[in-house]
């Protein structure tokens, strides 16, 4: 048995399940905390089935208590949460619950059991203003305009607050768009990749969008858990923007990919304008001189090889030559 574990909620998602094999190849033993145990056996996670142990929670503060007193995790990295930005106006009592008050009370949790734990909290870029043009760093002031900022940019506070008070280890990555294979095709880089590869296949015959001219600052997931992973290696624990530092609009992601399945986009493409989100953020740029400064980190894939590793695996699941994700372990 190793003596090094570390606890994972929201393992399920692209970040959750990177990370899970990154930490396995470092030795460790890895729980995920699940709501039901369908969300397990998702997809990202089906090959790591026999290396990971789950446990479904309801992640009420008592039963957080109870697991951290189990497993007694000397890591835990929180990814739980709602995470459609565009719906949390809708979703408001499960984006509040599961992005601010989840993340509070692991905090608290670790106060109360085992202030030694260390712990990494998701934050995001939704913190900052839809109107903020300047690059955005570790200093800018937080001005949420969405639900879902409101709800990071609470539990983000509450870190800090939690590592004045007692001490915790505790780190908040604000990160910003990252994109892989895994990720979930209600995102518009995996919607658009599953859509042109469909096309590709004669499945479909177009693409619906609804914004294409929006840029963002775009990473490669594995990156992003590489300078996660780091920022739980320091001395002394510190707030990081992770991020590419380039941006992109979707229009080029599009361009790219239909570049690389050697299509015309002009052919398959429509917008619709009801798709369009009402207050979004024409730019949105970060800052990584803080992480390749602190950390050593500076993100090592580029805009369209990422975009081709998207492409790469999506035409391999359409066609039936991949079911899960044993061959796609960047960190093996």
């Amino acid at each position: 048995m190793t003596d090094k574990t570390a606890l994972i909620t929201g393992i399920s998602g692209q970040d959750g399940s990177y990370l899970a094999e990154l930490l396995l190849g470092r030795g460790f033993e890895v729980y995920g905390v699940v709501r039901r145990p369908v969300t397990h056996h998702a997809i990202n996670m089906t090959h790591l089935d026999d290396e990971i142990e789950s446990i479904h929670s309801s992640f009420e503060l008592a039963s957080l208590f109870e697991i951290l007193d189990d497993v007694r995790p000397q890591e835990i990295y929180n990814f739980a949460g709602q995470t459609y930005v565009g719906k949390s106006w809708e979703m408001l009592d499960e984006t509040v619950k599961a992005s601010a008050i989840i993340p509070c009370d692991l905090l608290e949790a670790i106060a109360r059991i085992d202030r030694r734990i260390r712990f990494f909290q998701a934050s995001s870029c939704e913190m900052f203003s839809a109107s903020w043009q300047d690059v955005i760093s570790e200093t800018t002031p937080l001005a949420p305009a969405t639900p879902y900022g409101c709800a990071k940019a609470m539990a983000h506070n509450m870190v800090a607050c939690y590592r004045q008070k007692y001490g915790i280890y505790a780190v908040s990555g604000i990160l910003f768009n990252h994109e892989s294979p895994r990720r979930n095709d209600n995102f518009v880089s995996r919607k658009l990749v599953k859509q042109a590869v469909s096309i590709k296949l004669g499945r479909e015959r177009e693409i619906v969008l609804g914004n294409i001219e929006v840029v963002r600052d775009w990473s490669f997931a594995p990156d992003v858990v590489t300078a996660i992973d780091r920022s739980m290696r320091l001395d002394a624990p510190s707030d990081f923007v992770i991020c590419s530092g380039e941006t992109h609009s979707v229009r080029e992601m599009l361009e790219v990919v239909f570049d690389i399945l050697d299509l015309d986009l002009h052919d398959h493409l429509r917008i619709d304008k009801s798709l369009f989100r009402s207050g979004e953020a024409p730019v949105i740029r970060g800052s990584n001189e803080k992480a390749r400064a602190m950390l050593g980190w500076q993100p090592k894939t580029l805009f369209r090889q990422m975009l081709q590793k998207m492409v790469a695996f999506e035409m391999a699941l359409q066609t039936g030559t991949a079911k899960n994700f044993a061959d796609e372990r960047p960190f093996a």
